[in-house]
């Protein structure tokens, strides 16, 4: 069966580059996928963005100027979009509270292919952008942790509903796509130093 990557890239409210964030989605499909499939899974992962944000994550994200890149997965380097879409969030997003390298993971797994090592059929994002109500005493407060696990559920959902398609974790070891069965997210932030911005001062003190 065909396998599929789709790179999400989520503009900053900054407009640099380098404060961009990027996460990966994969799929299988029974055939080769058609336009009208792409145009579907995108629309799931933009819905599964849209539901972070009502979940008070991507704060100190653009409204605008988001791109997803879609990839035939098994076709050797160099390795060239097969289709690209620009997005928007629907409203403003809101500006950034907790710094942007806070993160939450989303874990997921295939729990049934037992004779391909487990390394290889997991997979993780990390969603940040986190309002300061979702931070409690240190840890993330469980609206957020559930939400954000029920968020992802949804979307794969959303991508089991197009016929032929299914979510899973890419082994680029095994050039296979395993259908996810499992998402779960944990009660204790990550810190992702790649998504903060680049410090603007220095306070420097001679001793």
């Amino acid at each position: 069966m065909p396998n599929y990557t789709c790179q999400s890239i989520l503009a900053s409210a900054t407009g640099n580059t380098e404060d961009v964030q990027v996460n990966t989605f994969a799929v299988n499909s029974d055939d080769e996928i058609t336009a009208g499939e792409i145009e579907d899974w995108g629309d799931a992962i933009i819905q599964f963005y849209e539901d972070c944000k009502n979940n008070s994550a991507m704060r100190g994200r653009a409204q605008v100027g988001h791109l997803l890149k879609f990839y035939a997965a098994d076709t050797s380097v160099p390795n060239y979009p097969i289709a690209e879409r620009s997005w928007s969030f629907a409203a403003a997003v809101g500006t950034l509270e907790l710094p942007n390298e806070i993160s939450l993971c989303v874990s997921y797994a295939n729990t049934v292919e037992n004779a391909v090592p487990r390394a290889r059929r997991r997979g993780r994002i990390y969603i940040s952008g986190w309002s300061e109500a979702r931070n409690d005493t240190g840890r993330p407060v469980a609206l957020a942790v559930s939400g954000l696990a029920n968020n992802y559920a949804t979307y794969a959902g959303s991508v089991y509903d197009i016929t032929g398609v299914s979510p899973g974790v890419w082994s680029r070891v095994n050039a296979a796509v395993y259908p996810i069965n499992t998402v779960w997210v944990d009660n204790e932030w990550d810190t992702m130093r790649s998504r903060g911005g680049k410090s603007t001062g220095r306070s420097t003190v001679a001793v």
